[in-house]
């Protein structure tokens, strides 16, 4: 005979526990008794989405500081990729007058940058998938690396060009996957606050680049930004290669009709360990999937959605506006007016840092506040 009990289920839906002898059936799904219990002492709850395997390397079993730090890793190279397009702009007189060009022209160093930002993370997104991120992140800050360090020895302007072209080809991936990241290691519930960790990194870091290294510039070589970008960018890889972990391709579907009991949890974790500590050194394709240009457009199917698209414009225009166009703007608007160097151009950028944070304030009570009062209005608690 089965007993049938109803809790909430995280999404707002009914948590339907039918227990027979072998199985609880949650949310329409079916998981053993040996996995329930193992998540009951794992995590304390089953009221978690999504519900997680036993497999010890499922990122969502990991323990709090390996995810903390999995995060802060992901978000400072999702800051990398921002912060080394708009350090360089305090340089723009300098690059002027080694490559005989107008700052105009210096500032296309920037803009080439922003633009293969939005282009080439959806290019690294579909190989993500098929060979993991911990790859991909290892290819990217070693690219970046190599670049910078060709960065400080180029003697023209279309060299300086290519390297940076290059560089940001290799640093952007997280700004594409850093969300899935996210997903993968947190629970629903946990994501909003991880999320605002990756969101921070990835605008205030603009600002806060460009009014930094004016005071490099106006201090040391300009190849000194480059080589600090380098060094960093190798620290970066053996954070990866030691402390970094695969996020995809470990976790099993924990819904199944199967009420076969003959494996225990502690066998099942015993069994799932990899072979070695070496084995997360090697490289190996986790979804055979092939390769094609469905794969790599389809996130224009999000466009149908408005829900999806009219937030996504908005964001855009604020952000191209408020975060680029003026930062990049800054030399050509006051630097040359003003007739201010490297350091002076650097300190522009403070109204915009103070803005930023007090804004991001108001902002977040403010969507709260926002949410709370349509709720109500709908009728929903």
């Amino acid at each position: 005979m089965e007993e049938t009990l109803q809790t909430p289920c995280p999404e707002g839906k009914e948590m339907i526990h039918t227990h027979n002898e072998h199985a609880t059936q949650i949310c329409g799904s079916y998981i053993s008794e040996e996995l329930k219990a193992y998540i009951v002492q794992r995590h304390g709850t089953l009221e978690l989405d999504p519900l997680p395997s036993s497999l010890p390397q499922d990122p969502l079993n990991w323990p709090l500081w390996m995810k903390n730090m999995n995060m802060l890793m992901v978000a400072f190279h999702t800051m990398m990729a921002t912060f080394s397009a708009a350090a360089i702009i305090p340089a723009y007189s300098v690059f002027a007058e080694k490559y005989g060009i107008s700052i105009h022209q210096a500032s296309y160093l920037t803009s080439v940058q922003i633009l293969t930002m939005g282009i080439f993370p959806q290019i690294w997104s579909p190989i993500a998938v098929r060979f993991g991120r911990k790859p991909i992140f290892l290819v990217s800050v070693l690219g970046a690396c190599i670049c910078n360090i060709g960065g400080c020895f180029c003697h023209t302007y279309a060299t300086q060009m290519v390297t940076r072209i290059l560089n940001t080809i290799f640093i952007c991936p997280p700004l594409g996957i850093g969300s899935g990241v996210v997903t993968d290691i947190f629970f629903r519930h946990e994501r909003a606050q991880k999320m605002g960790w990756w969101t921070l990194m990835t605008t205030i870091v603009t600002p806060f680049g460009t009014f930094l290294y004016g005071f490099l510039i106006q201090r040391a070589p300009y190849q000194w930004m480059f080589g600090i970008f380098a060094i960093t960018n190798f620290c970066q890889f053996l954070g990866y290669l030691f402390l970094g972990s695969e996020t995809m391709g470990f976790r099993t579907p924990t819904s199944s009709t199967s009420t076969s009991t003959s494996t225990s949890p502690a066998a099942t974790i015993k069994a799932a360990k990899p072979a070695s500590w070496a084995d997360s050194f090697k490289i190996r394709r986790i979804n055979p999937a092939p390769f094609t240009l469905t794969s790599f457009l389809s996130y224009l199917n999000l466009a149908l959605h408005p829900s999806v698209l009219i937030p996504a414009i908005a964001y855009a225009l604020v952000f191209c506006y408020a975060n680029i166009a003026i930062i990049v703007m800054m030399p050509l608007a006051v630097g040359e007016k003003f007739h201010l160097d490297a350091q002076g151009v650097g300190l522009q950028y403070v109204a915009i840092i103070l803005g930023s944070i007090l804004g991001e304030q108001f902002s977040g009570p403010a969507s709260d506040w926002f949410l709370a009062r349509y709720s109500a209005r709908a009728g929903v608690r």
